[in-house]
């Protein structure tokens, strides 16, 4: 099995930032930030060593949706099947001049070579044939009329077809035929859809009448008639500000709660309320016999 190594070089994608990406590592490795600063000095770093082909790619596409940029080379390219194969030197090349016993080649049997139309017999180069024209020209008009004996292979005009005419008609598609008769334009400003028929409703509004602007739209045998209360408001009057609303004998009499006479009775202003009494300060000490030297 191939090994590969997925290497990265301290770049990351577009779009992405160097803390974002240098987080995202430091969590995927569980590493610490040092570490992960050290892959980003620009050098190549190998990530994976020597791992499967299906884990490298895993390993990329979860780096490169980190935001890094991630490589995978085989581990061993010299061993790579995309190497082209080296000829192989046991197997001498086989002498042109020497048949497979051994013998010499024949050359007067063999076919004659095809001449080349742009090379006269002596090697130089052909500027007229026995009609007047270059070498080129009659090679062009020979493939061009395709005779492939008139001049041999040239180069057609620029603009020529490849294909014949019967070429392409055997390659061109089939034309489809679409029915059109059916179909026809309708004028400027016209309806693209009839609008469908509204059917006629017979209506009977002879017992409907309109009335006049402001009028009522009930009749009087069609509205509710409230009846008006009659109120006696003769024992009620209203009393002057700031008197008592309830009169003597609507109050309802508050009880009389008795105290008993205590035995205490406020202190004077700065009196002690039952402070302990530290007692007097300690005298200072006595300084007389010390001096200043």
């Amino acid at each position: 099995m191939e090994a590969y190594n997925v290497i990265f070089r301290g770049q990351i994608i577009d779009g992405h930032s160097d803390a974002d990406v240098k987080a995202k590592m430091a969590q995927l490795f569980k590493v610490d930030t040092a570490r992960v600063e050290a892959m980003f000095s620009g050098k190549p770093v190998i990530l994976k060593k020597n791992c499967d082909q299906a884990t490298a790619i895993k390993m990329k596409t979860v780096l490169e949706k980190a935001g890094a940029v991630i490589e995978v080379h085989p581990a061993n390219p010299e061993n790579t099947t995309s190497r082209a194969p080296q000829p192989s030197h046991s197997a001498p090349k086989p002498n042109p001049f020497l048949n497979d016993d051994g013998s010499p080649v024949n050359r007067a049997a063999q076919p004659a070579a095809k001449k080349n139309p742009f090379l006269n017999d002596d090697g130089s180069p052909a500027t007229t044939t026995a009609s007047g024209k270059s070498a080129f020209q009659a090679a062009e008009t020979g493939v061009a009329r395709g005779n492939q004996d008139s001049g041999g292979p040239g180069v057609l005009p620029p603009g020529s077809d490849l294909l014949s005419e019967a070429e392409r008609a055997a390659l061109s598609p089939a034309p489809v035929v679409v029915a059109t008769d059916h179909i026809g334009l309708g004028e400027l400003g016209g309806v693209l859809e009839e609008s469908l028929p509204v059917p006629d409703v017979e209506l009977d509004l002879s017992a409907y009448v309109l009335g006049e602007v402001g009028a009522d739209v009930l009749a009087d045998n069609e509205k509710w008639h409230f009846e008006a209360l009659e109120l006696d408001l003769s024992a009620f009057d209203l009393a002057e500000v700031g008197a008592d609303v309830l009169r003597e004998d609507e109050r309802i009499p508050l009880p009389v709660v008795e105290v008993a006479d205590a035995d205490w009775d406020i202190a004077p202003a700065g009196s002690e309320l039952g402070e302990i009494d530290k007692g007097a300060p300690p005298p200072p000490p006595n300084t007389d016999h010390l001096s200043l030297g």
